[in-house]
């Protein structure tokens, strides 16, 4: 992935975090991207990537490896 990158979902529904700090995860608001939605990649820390949505939302998403195939780069 690279940073500045448009980016779109495939089939699955991805929950937007706040914080990629794993133990806030249960005392937190979070959102979601579903499929078909386009995001800016902003910043990678292991398998923690921080996103903009197109609805204004910064965050972070989990992306293990095994489901980077549902995520693709935009041909701009």
């Amino acid at each position: 992935m690279n940073i500045g990158k448009l980016y779109q979902v495939k089939n699955l529904y991805w929950m937007i975090y706040p914080s990629k700090d794993v133990s806030k995860y249960f005392n937190c608001n979070v959102s979601y991207i579903s499929p078909n939605s386009i995001f800016v990649f902003l910043e990678k820390d292991g398998e923690f990537i921080k996103i903009l949505s197109t609805n204004g939302e910064v965050g972070w998403i989990y992306l293990a490896d095994f489901f980077k195939d549902d995520i693709e780069e935009m041909n701009q």
